[in-house]
């Protein structure tokens, strides 16, 4: 089935474009390790980092320097495996390419909280304008995300792609088509049914 609505496409990048949740683990440990070794007392239960990121908003909240020292070791870590990312490129470009037969988006967007989303799309070989890679503040990702969807929504049909509950969150509250990755994998069928809603 297909539709005359203009579609925007909004994919998430961590968990749904790519899996790279070590990267994260190996940075914030290091940060905490250099920030220990200048002097500063580390809470115990910031040293586990969340698949949910919450650790990660809490340190940079509360611990000073946090912020800058993670961004220096998650760069580091992100051009330290270049050709292991870029062995997920073919699996990324695939889901792409799929989401783009289906929905034929006028736009394509990618919302992220990654600091160096852009260039982990260049290792991923996506290539997307710069200007359509939103990078937003991970301390208030869910507040800023919601107000990034709702103005592409006043400009067509927005279908987000992303992995999490929260991501389904944001998108239902707002009346947001959301497609999970997870289930999309599993179950190719949820797109087709999107597809009949519209």
């Amino acid at each position: 089935m297909t539709s005359e609505k203009s579609v925007i496409l909004v994919m998430d990048l961590d968990g749904t474009l790519y899996d790279g949740f070590e990267y994260y683990v190996r940075a914030h440990m290091r940060a905490l390790k250099k920030l220990e070794t200048c002097g500063l007392t580390i809470p115990e239960e910031l040293k586990f980092f969340d698949s949910q990121y919450k650790t990660y908003v809490e340190c940079v909240k509360c611990i000073p320097f946090y912020y800058s020292t993670f961004l220096a070791e998650y760069k580091e870590e992100i051009k330290n495996n270049k050709e292991e990312i870029n062995k997920k490129s073919l699996a990324a470009w695939k889901l792409m390419r799929k989401l783009e037969k289906v929905f034929k988006p006028k736009e394509i967007y990618i919302l992220t909280a990654n600091p160096q989303a852009k260039l982990l799309l260049q290792f991923l070989s996506i290539q997307i304008p710069s200007n359509r890679i939103v990078v937003i503040d991970g301390k208030e990702y869910i507040k800023k995300k919601g107000s990034f969807l709702k103005k592409l929504k006043k400009r067509g049909e927005v279908v987000y792609v992303g992995d999490s509950e929260e991501d389904e969150i944001v998108a239902k509250k707002l009346g947001i088509n959301f497609v999970n990755v997870f289930t999309l994998k599993s179950n190719p069928n949820q797109v087709h049914s999107l597809l009949e809603k519209r």
